[in-house]
């Protein structure tokens, strides 16, 4: 840590700053604080005393986020902006969470007991670092031509794969969710994130910040509520297309579960202490189209998970295009 940054944290005084802090005014859907199935006292590891009372939601409460998720992705903005014009507004996002540090890092501090001093170097990965670049490569291979037999062209494009239901633990609940909501939000997706139990104060003022710097209401929702109930409600729910998950193994193969028992939603995970990069951009769709038009040609769809473009695909059955 730099001089100048101990020196800025020795120039506050953080009790005085916690005494003041404001907490979260509810649960976040659908771009503004909401109130929840019910309320949770929260406490701080740091000696055991309630920080206050903070919403906590149920199944219905998770249900009204991921159906905000859903028109957000179905009839909103954000999947059809140029990712240019999703960049800048995560750049703005990066902007404002920057100007907000010392509050986001004290939240975090508070709600699970990193020193202050280590917090402030923390990121919220994915957001605060580099999103333009993030956008830019959600573009890469839009355009490509694969090799194709003679007489066929086939033309790469690649697109939002849905909503997104990120789980996140409790011992890094920025830097993790960063992970998964900077790029789920540069593909043009939609997300509703359920905070761990013991952390569930900094995601929401970050959530905050983002509908501030522009995000569509909806993108981003933010749900703190208990595993059993949101979480499983969120890896069951039929109209969550991803489902992202950092925690235990034993956690992780109830997410399993859920997603096969409904709607076999694509599923990516983080087992202790691996990590692992997730993509949040549909398959690839390839639509082969004869050099020589007019004529008729069949069209597929290209399914694989990326990155590894070209590996682990499988395709449905052809279809005839509306090329005639």
């Amino acid at each position: 840590m730099t001089t100048q940054a101990v020196d800025h944290v020795s120039s506050i005084d953080w009790i005085e700053k916690a005494q003041q802090i404001a907490l979260p005014e509810g649960i976040f859907i659908d771009g503004g604080f909401q109130q929840g199935a019910e309320t949770r006292k929260i406490l701080t590891p740091r000696d055991g005393s309630v920080l206050g009372t903070l919403a906590w939601a149920g199944v219905e409460d998770t249900d009204r986020a991921v159906a905000a998720a859903r028109r957000a992705f179905d009839d909103g903005p954000w999947p059809t902006m140029a990712g240019s014009e999703r960049g800048l507004v995560l750049n703005r996002w990066a902007d404002l969470i920057d100007e907000h540090r010392d509050e986001i890092a004290l939240l975090v501090s508070l709600e699970m007991g990193k020193p202050i001093r280590a917090r402030l170097g923390d990121r919220v990965a994915g957001v605060d670092q580099r999103p333009a670049v993030l956008c830019r490569s959600c573009r890469q291979g839009d355009g490509r031509n694969p090799r194709t037999p003679p007489g066929d062209l086939a033309i790469v494009t690649r697109e939002p794969s849905g909503v997104v239901a990120a789980v996140v633990p409790w011992n890094f609940p920025l830097t993790i969710g960063g992970w998964k909501l900077g790029p789920a939000l540069a593909a043009g997706c939609t997300i509703v994130l359920k905070t761990a139990e013991q952390s569930p104060l900094s995601m929401q003022r970050v959530a905050a910040l983002g509908a501030e710097a522009g995000l569509p209401a909806g993108v981003f929702n933010v749900l703190s509520g208990d595993g059993t109930v949101v979480g499983r409600r969120l890896g069951e729910h039929p109209d969550v297309n991803v489902l992202t998950f950092t925690g235990s193994t034993q956690v992780g193969r109830h997410f399993m579960r859920y997603a096969a028992d409904s709607n076999l939603k694509r599923c990516t995970w983080s087992w202790v202490a691996s990590r692992r990069t997730s993509s949040f951009l549909k398959r690839p769709t390839c639509r082969l189209l004869p050099t020589r038009l007019p004529g008729r040609s069949s069209s597929m769809r290209v399914k694989c998970a990326l990155p590894g473009l070209d590996s682990s695909c499988t395709k449905t059955s052809p279809k005839k295009s509306s090329h005639e």
